[in-house]
């Protein structure tokens, strides 16, 4: 439910903080899901190569 607030608030005060540089680079952050794939496929060895033995 908190989670649902605080985007919430983002979305409303997104025009007021739009043209801001650094809304730029969070945007980017977000629009890729945080890397959150990326972290926990490291995590759980998802990017190992198979061996040759």
């Amino acid at each position: 439910m908190s989670s649902f607030g605080v985007v919430a608030a983002a979305q409303t005060l997104f025009p007021l903080w739009a043209h801001h540089p650094a809304a730029a680079g969070l945007r980017v952050h977000l629009a890729n899901g945080l890397y959150l794939n990326a972290l926990l496929d490291r995590l759980i060895g998802g990017f190992r190569l198979a061996s040759r033995d």
